[in-house]
């Protein structure tokens, strides 16, 4: 956490300032292990991973699967505990404590339970006395289920699980494998799916049309609920001189964005919906994608976004589902007039996600100028709303110098595997989504994306060295080749 990160912050409690108050590990006026106090109700709030935690003492870092608590896998470490243990040293057990949790135990039918208590399966039972099972069972206390947990033969295989992993996170050089041990082998979730192949979603492709109504200038941006860092990967891109800050509740993925995905972002822990920790008039623009409709406290996130942004700053939320969405997905939906009631005070837009790829495939931002009638508007599934006093953001943002999805590393779409050679030599590359739920959620992909590819071996190489030859650029077009960060695809799978 750099000096002018920390001047930007203001305790959430109180709002007052705040400064170091015990520096661990420090390198080039980079705190990245120690506590940071509230100058006025000295509060104290933890440092880890170069990631400043704002969030109450008594509250926990858990794991969770969306930016909601009701959504928690488990519970992890009280921030005052994290406080305690940073200030007496204990790195290697906070390390531990942030980036493995307790994992959740399977029920019956081998899915991971939601409470994270322990299952008294028919195996546990065997060993222990059926009063003291039964006992167990009903029993609101937590220690019991510790005590039987510790008896279990399955707890001690998942605890020796456990260690094995979080050697193997601590060592891990790439996202996708960090993302494999942590979401899949660890935690047993599929939304590794969803973090793995990201950079081609057509939801992301909308986002970065949506990103060029940001102001692009020395004041800082927010992306709210910011996940894995995706998009802020592009935006430390777009302007290497503009701070981005990227607030998120959950650690496990603010570790994976500072150390894989966007490490020239500033990051911290908090809560998306509630006081946010900045000053008023913050930043110039404020970006929560794909999120939002998650949200417990919307209404508040709304008033904060307002308190933060500049007056001549912007508001950007997207992907809100209405009732228009299929039934087979359970996202919480909303209706146009509840987004728009949101910004009644504010001049908006609201736009549609097939218009923002429409634009996107155009290599164009959105365009802002007109907005569709009501009852096209009540008919979009998926809904973007941009939100500004300045009414110089409401215009045609035109075409993109490059395209935003080629910024980083090029590479060949994970989504794309090799299916051997043609009779000329060429390699053969086919189109596979990897699994039918990201098909459905996806299916658009097939609308501009080819479902097989012949690539030469000079075109290959052209792509592992980051030359853009008419194939390559032809290539980026049709989204085979992608941009990735330099830490995303471990390295078996980069090009050579």
């Amino acid at each position: 956490m750099t000096d002018s990160f920390l001047k930007l912050l203001r305790c959430p409690l109180c709002g007052a300032k705040l400064e170091p108050s015990v520096k661990i590990e420090e390198s080039e006026n980079i705190i990245e292990w120690g506590t940071i106090v509230c100058i006025g109700c000295k509060t104290k709030f933890p440092v880890a991973f170069g990631i400043p935690i704002m969030k109450p003492p008594n509250s926990y870092i858990d794991a969770t699967e969306n930016d909601i608590p009701s959504s928690s896998l488990q519970k992890g470490i009280q921030v005052s505990n994290l406080v305690r243990k940073i200030e007496k040293r204990e790195i290697k057990e906070v390390q531990r404590n942030l980036l493995i949790y307790r994992t959740p135990r399977a029920s019956k039918n081998g899915t991971p339970r939601q409470d994270g208590t322990v299952n008294l399966d028919n195996k546990l039972s065997h060993f222990l006395p059926n009063a003291l099972v039964k006992i167990a069972g009903k029993s609101n206390l937590q220690f019991v289920y510790w005590v039987l947990s510790g008896l279990s033969f399955q707890d001690r295989r998942l605890r020796k699980k456990e260690e094995k992993v979080f050697g193997k996170l601590l060592e891990d050089t790439s996202a996708m494998g960090f993302i494999y041990q942590y979401y899949h082998q660890l935690m047993h979730s599929p939304i590794y799916i969803y973090f793995t192949y990201r950079f081609g979603q057509p939801r992301y492709l909308a986002a970065l049309s949506l990103l060029a109504a940001l102001p692009e200038d020395q004041r800082p941006i927010l992306d709210l609920a910011c996940g894995t860092g995706h998009l802020i990967h592009y935006l430390t891109h777009r302007n290497p001189q503009q701070p981005v800050i990227g607030l998120e509740r959950n650690f496990i993925k603010l570790y994976i964005a500072k150390k894989f995905i966007a490490p020239k972002g500033n990051f911290l822990c908090a809560e998306a919906d509630q006081t946010l920790p900045f000053e008023n008039f913050s930043f110039s623009g404020v970006y929560c994608s794909d999120a939002f409709t998650y949200f417990t406290y919307r209404t508040n996130s709304v008033r904060e976004m307002k308190r933060i942004v500049n007056k001549d700053g912007i508001i950007i939320i997207t992907r809100v589902p209405s009732h228009s969405v299929p039934e087979r997905i359970s996202d919480p939906k909303m209706t146009l007039y509840q987004l728009k009631s949101y910004f009644d005070d504010m001049q908006h837009i609201v736009v549609g996600e097939d218009e923002l790829m429409d634009w996107y495939l155009q290599k164009a931002g959105p365009d802002f100028s007109t907005e569709l009638p009501a009852k096209e508007l009540n008919k979009i599934p998926w809904m973007s709303i941009a939100a500004s006093h300045r009414k110089n953001h409401f215009r045609n943002y035109g075409q993109f110098n490059d395209w935003p999805h080629a910024s980083g590393r090029l590479n060949i779409n994970p989504l794309y595997h090799e299916d051997g050679k043609d009779e000329e030599g060429n390699i053969i590359l086919r189109f596979k989504f990897p699994t039918e739920w990201y098909e459905y959620e996806n299916h658009d992909w097939m609308k501009y994306a080819p479902e097989t590819v012949h690539l030469s071996q000079s075109t290959m190489n052209a792509i592992a060295k980051g030359i853009r030859t008419p194939e390559v650029n032809d290539l980026i077009s049709k989204w085979v080749v992608i941009g990735m960060p330099e830490k995303f695809l471990p390295l078996g799978h980069n090009l050579q």
